[in-house]
């Protein structure tokens, strides 16, 4: 067992669920949806910039797009940095759906998030949208496995929480080359900072901990950048080996097996989710989650950047394929030992 429990996927490390050939990716993500193209791009960001781009392609309007408040707002910033030189875009967000307000000077474009599972209202609230003259772009980032189901105008993912693929599949109008010759900044980085995670690991030295925090913190910041960038030939490759309906099970039981511990803690409260974190709202959020990175095991809040309040008492597990039950027990007594205290 690793020393720590979360964090950035080393992408230099074997993957069980890797193989030499898999089909099993046409399940999830098949070549078209709803007469929608499937295109792999890097980043969810990079997908979502695309498909604004194509609905100002279609009519040369002013795209205004509402996003939900308990959203990363991070995204929005690298969005708009991306389009500001090629359309007019309007941001504008939303806490509840009676916010909205259509526009007749706009193309008007809900964005609608999958939060950590998939809605099963989905079907009936974008259907309602989409004959009030609305574009519908699903986020399926929390769900990804579920962009199948899509019935917006568009849609997109990202595989790099999932599996640790720096891949976005998107649906959108028209098809795009797959694979960019050129590796971005970022993605150099990244790369760089996992041979040294690797290393790491082996010698457990101070020094190069500190070297592949730093890489990978750079490595996010050249996120904010002009270009839209479609996914690298190499990790394409991967996506079409790596064995998902096996990923997916392994990563349901994870979940239904710490839900089922920790559910006997009075202090927590258990939100909604099935495979992609154990996201919990819970008192004393900050303490708990200092007490955990003290003991390698490292939650995450989502977002702490959006302008919801609800950020400011949800903390979320990892609850991956990297992970046995003796990492997951683990984590249940941490958590139980700390509100054991209180």
């Amino acid at each position: 067992m690793d020393q720590y429990v979360g964090g950035d996927f080393d992408s230099l490390s074997e993957v069980v669920y890797e193989k030499a050939a898999s089909d099993s990716y046409k399940l999830y993500f098949p070549e078209k949806i709803n007469n929608c193209f499937r295109n792999l791009f890097e980043t969810g960001t990079d997908s979502l910039a695309q498909i604004v781009s194509d609905i100002y392609s279609e009519n040369h309007r002013t795209v205004r797009l509402w996003f939900p408040a308990h959203y990363c707002l991070e995204t929005i910033l690298r969005l708009q940095k991306k389009l500001e030189e090629r359309i007019p875009l309007s941001i504008a967000r939303y806490n509840s759906f009676s916010e909205l307000l259509i526009s007749n000077e706009c193309t008007n474009v809900l964005l609608f998030n999958h939060f950590n599972r998939y809605q099963e209202t989905t079907f009936e609230i974008i259907e309602k949208y989409k004959n009030e003259n609305w574009l519908v772009v699903e986020d399926f980032v929390h769900a990804p496995f579920e962009i199948i189901k899509m019935c917006g105008n568009y849609s997109f993912n990202s595989l790099r929480k999932i599996a640790g693929l720096e891949v976005s599949v998107c649906y959108t109008s028209r098809l795009f080359n797959d694979g960019t010759r050129e590796s971005s900044t970022y993605y150099k980085l990244k790369k760089e900072a996992a041979k040294i995670k690797s290393n790491f690991f082996k010698s457990r030295e101070k020094d190069l901990e500190l070297m592949y925090l730093n890489l990978f913190k750079k490595a996010e910041s050249n996120l904010l950048c002009k270009e839209i960038i479609t996914a690298q030939k190499q990790e394409i490759e991967k996506l079409m080996r790596i064995e998902w309906t096996a990923l997916l099970a392994k990563r349901i039981e994870n979940y239904n097996y710490l839900v089922n511990k920790i559910g006997s803690i009075k202090q927590i409260e258990i939100q909604q989710g099935r495979y992609m974190y154990v996201m919990l709202k819970v008192e004393e959020r900050d303490e708990l989650k200092q007490f955990m990175y003290s003991n390698g095991v490292f939650p995450v809040i989502h977002w702490p950047d959006s302008l919801d309040e609800i950020k400011n008492n949800l903390l979320s597990f990892h609850i991956d394929h990297r992970y046995n039950k003796m990492d997951l027990e683990r984590v249940y007594l941490l958590m139980e030992k700390f509100y054991a205290s209180k």
